[in-house]
């Protein structure tokens, strides 16, 4: 007899039509079991199922749990179980537990973990599986488990106790079952594990495994569309951004000598026009052509870990650098144009109201609102000349980005309608952290100020200028932007007017000393 029936893979299958539009991986994974799958584990193991999970890894080796699959509450034990696998969890999302069997099966590429307290299991015990008795205490499970992974003690105990614990609440035997995908390829990087009363025949065990993989495949296939589809992106995005910077330089070197040769310093009213226009253009180019540049550099880099990457435990085998290093190798000089270098943030603050003053000084004869925004752009310049010369290390043309981008946001959300209306800014240092704050008239939707905070994901909901917040974001996760120490953007509403406080968080011991 089968666990799983013709009916549940082609159940499964249907599910499979609708992973691309109306599932994530995690959605996709919980369905499969709750709406298909259970009924046949349930009624397969009966009175002998206790539980059942599965653990992944992302790309950049984040772990993550699906263990709120729909099980019924009158399984005995259940509570004890859910508890003290929930423990290990968070244990390992707070970092306080580095290693984690998923890595380990996944890295080593071990086929089946199954910690038990009862009968020894009759399956041969081989390189790919370990069958580890717990009743034979804390310190030999631990040794057994760290030799069949990596022959050096791991730092499993708290992990390998919480198992123990769910074992020692079942009287009869307890077996817990760790089932890797049947495959090597890097992407089915997860494992399925099933708690049960009695063991597991070695036909259930590759049938358990079989369906965990089929599940994992389809998740993959569209996670390698993705992929290509995101690389044929970037290969366009790069040509065009190559074509942008070469038209631009020109544009800028003829703007260059039409400034130089043929528009006098000072002259009639006409050539005093001609001459703003040359400007706004010379200084718009130049921005343009710093920013496409570094467009490239963040889109060549982010392959590189991101900041939110788990740090790998040194006892686990050492991640796979050689994509890292590839990609350093054959991008160093856009590297090395974008290396980090100590700054002043008051310099850069004014540098980029001095963009600001340029584009708002072409239009503030026409529209009223720019008159306003001149003004007030002139009041901050007062204010950013208050800013202490502090040294920061960073990539200059990031933190110029940064800038510009909170200003205009602050001037974009501004209501000039409103005679309340106002825009401030401010540097203020507490112990080792700077903040720079810039304050405007209006609130922040709550999706909006959950997005900046990492409270919510990025939301489809209207709100003009997000593309600049994302862009904030952007730069403050590539981890060369600021190589010692991660900024951090935050945002409130304040009380106080129905005001909006967008802020950097900037550690000022980063190595500049």
């Amino acid at each position: 007899m089968s666990i799983f029936s013709l009916q549940d893979i082609h159940s499964v299958m249907e599910h499979e039509k609708q992973l691309a539009s109306h599932y994530d991986k995690v959605a996709y994974i919980k369905s499969c079991y709750n709406d298909v799958l259970n009924h046949s584990l349930f009624s397969y193991f009966k009175d002998d199922y206790l539980f059942h999970a599965a653990y992944y890894l992302d790309q950049d080796h984040t772990f993550h749990d699906i263990v709120d699959f729909a099980i019924p509450k009158h399984i005995k034990n259940v509570q004890v179980i859910i508890k003290s696998i929930h423990k290990g969890i968070e244990s390992i999302k707070h970092g306080e537990q580095v290693v984690t069997f998923t890595e380990l099966m996944c890295q080593t590429r071990k086929q089946v973990l199954c910690l038990f307290k009862g009968n020894s299991p009759d399956t041969p015990v081989g390189n790919l599986l370990l069958f580890q008795d717990l009743a034979s205490g804390m310190e030999e499970a631990v040794l057994g488990i760290s030799a069949f992974f990596s022959g050096k003690r791991l730092t499993i105990d708290y992990l390998v106790g919480c198992y123990q614990e769910i074992a020692d609440s079942v009287s009869t035997g307890c077996y817990i079952y760790f089932i890797r995908p049947f495959t090597h390829f890097e992407h089915y990087n997860g494992v399925f594990s099933i708690i049960t009363r009695r063991r597991l025949s070695e036909d259930e065990t590759i049938e358990l495994g079989a369906m965990w993989t089929k599940i994992l495949s389809d998740t993959v296939i569209i996670e390698v569309e993705k992929k290509a589809k995101i690389e044929e992106q970037n290969a366009i995005f790069e040509e065009h951004t190559h074509t942008w910077n070469a038209d631009l330089t020109s544009l800028y070197q003829h703007l260059d000598v039409i400034d130089k040769r043929f528009i006098p310093k000072s002259g009639t009213d006409d050539t005093s026009g001609i001459r703003s226009h040359i400007d706004y253009a010379l200084e718009k180019a130049g921005v343009l052509r710093k920013i496409i540049h570094f467009n490239l550099f963040l889109m060549k880099v982010q392959k590189y870990p991101s900041r939110d990457t788990t740090q790998h435990s040194p006892e686990a085998e050492p991640h796979d650098e050689t994509e890292s290093d590839k990609l350093s190798s054959q991008n160093q000089m856009l590297i090395d144009a974008h290396a980090p270098e100590v700054i002043s943030i008051k310099y850069i603050v004014k540098e980029a109201l001095q963009t600001l003053k340029s584009v708002t000084n072409s239009h503030r004869l026409v529209d009223d609102h720019y008159e306003k925004k001149y003004r007030i752009i002139e009041k901050l310049e007062k204010e950013a000349e208050k800013f202490p010369d502090l040294p920061l290390l960073a990539i200059p043309i990031g933190v110029y980005i940064i800038i510009l981008d909170l200003l205009k946001n602050a001037l974009y959300h501004t209501d000039f309608d409103n005679p309340n209306y106002a825009v401030e800014i401010s540097f203020q240092v507490e112990h080792t952290t700077a903040f720079f704050h810039v304050i405007n008239s209006g609130k922040l939707p709550k999706k909006v100020l959950g997005y900046i905070n990492n409270d919510e994901p990025f939301s489809k909901s209207k709100f003009r200028r997000k593309g600049g917040i994302r862009t904030i974001k952007r730069i403050l996760e590539c981890r060369l932007f600021a190589p010692h120490q991660p900024w951090d953007i935050h945002a409130r509403n304040l009380s106080k007017d129905e005001h909006t406080d967008i802020y950097l968080s900037i550690p000022i011991n980063n190595g500049t000393k």
